[in-house]
C-alpha cells in the first residue's frame, strides 16, 4: 500500500472530526463553558472549516488568503449541518490531484501588526502541512472542553501523529508473545508506581 499523503492526512483528521461532532447534542456542541471556555466546540470546529475553505477556493489560483473566511454561524450552532459541511470539503480535498502537492503557492495571513503583511511563498503540501498542524491544535481544545463537561472522547483525538509516536516509544505496549518477567522490579518510589512516564509534549 503507498503511503498516504498529507491530503489524505487531512481528510483522517476531519473524519475524526465528523465522527465526535456525529454523536454530540446541540447544547453540548454549541454553548461554552465559561469562565474556562469562552468558545462551543462549534465555534472552534467552524474556524478550523473556514481555513479549509479558504485553502480550497485559493488552491486553483495559486493564492489563499485565510483572513476572507466566511464564518458561517450556523456551523457554530447545528452539529448536523457541521458534519455536511465536513464531507463536501473532504470532496474537495479529494479532488486536489497529489501531483500538484509541491506546486508554489502564496498565502497571506493577518499576524496583528499595524501593516499587512505580504503574501508567503509557500506550496501545496506546506499549506496542507499547516491544516494537519491547525486543526490538531483545536481539536485538542474541543477534546478538552468535553472532557471538562464529562463527555468521553477518543484518546487520540486532537493529539499530534508526533506525539502519538513519542509516547508509544514512552509506553510501548507488550505484545502478546513477548515473555514477561516473573517477579518485575518496581520503581524505587512507592508514591510513583501507578504513574506512567512524563508525556510527550503536544
Amino acid at each position: 500500500m503507498p503511503p498516504s499523503t498529507v491530503i489524505e492526512d487531512n481528510i483522517a483528521y476531519l473524519k475524526q472530526g465528523a465522527n465526535l461532532v456525529s454523536g454530540l447534542s446541540t447544547d453540548l456542541y454549541a454553548q461554552p463553558s465559561p469562565p474556562v471556555f469562552m468558545s462551543g466546540i462549534g465555534a472552534h470546529l467552524r474556524h478550523c472549516l473556514d481555513h479549509y475553505d479558504q485553502f480550497l477556493l485559493g488552491v486553483d489560483t495559486d493564492y489563499i488568503n485565510y483572513d476572507h473566511r466566511e464564518r458561517d454561524a450556523r456551523l457554530e450552532s447545528e452539529p448536523g449541518y457541521a458534519v455536511t459541511q465536513i464531507e463536501r470539503i473532504i470532496a474537495g480535498l479529494q479532488a486536489v490531484n497529489p501531483e500538484r502537492l509541491d506546486q508554489p503557492i502564496q498565502s497571506c495571513m493577518d499576524c496583528g501588526g499595524d501593516n499587512p503583511e505580504p503574501p508567503s511563498l509557500s506550496s501545496v503540501r506546506r499549506e496542507l502541512q499547516f491544516l494537519v498542524s491547525h486543526t490538531l491544535h483545536h481539536f485538542a481544545i474541543i477534546g478538552f472542553q468535553l472532557k471538562h463537561l464529562g463527555h468521553v472522547v477518543p484518546t487520540e483525538f486532537g493529539v499530534a501523529p508526533s506525539t502519538i509516536k513519542c509516547e508509544a516509544v514512552l509506553n510501548p505496549t507488550p505484545s502478546s508473545n513477548s515473555v514477561q518477567p516473573s517477579n518485575p522490579v518496581q520503581p524505587s518510589n512507592p508514591s510513583s508506581s501507578s504513574e506512567s512516564p512524563l508525556p510527550c509534549a503536544p
